[in-house]
């Protein structure tokens, strides 16, 4: 078993934890955006023609929130840290995908 392998198989379960973790702090974006910004929650789903739920206009407002406001409603305090968190958990995510990418590549054309 050579490195490579070694962080494919270690970069498995870190993709993993990192989506659910990345999906639970999405949640408590939201429910913060419910509880202190309705008004930029009520915009997001403003934003689609068909009914969107929770999840998916929290997305939208971690997104599309620029200069600590999103579509001009500035977000609390606590609803821009949440917001930070949970994007920062997004690129360890994607990062952490990407070395499973490689990883997995590189496996697979060595053994080929």
């Amino acid at each position: 078993m050579n490195i490579i392998d070694i962080i494919f198989a270690a970069s498995v379960p870190i993709v993993f934890a990192a989506v659910i973790w990345y999906y639970v702090s999405l949640f408590k974006f939201s429910r913060i955006l419910a509880h202190d910004n309705p008004q930029a929650l009520s915009q997001a789903r403003e934003k689609r023609s068909m009914r969107i739920s929770n999840l998916q206009a929290a997305y939208l407002v971690l997104s599309g929130t620029k200069d600590s406001a999103f579509d001009g409603y500035k977000l609390s305090s606590r609803a821009l840290a949440a917001r930070n968190h949970a994007n920062r958990l997004l690129y360890i995510g994607l990062c952490a995908f990407m070395v499973l990418l490689a990883a997995g590549l590189i496996v697979s054309v060595t053994k080929a």
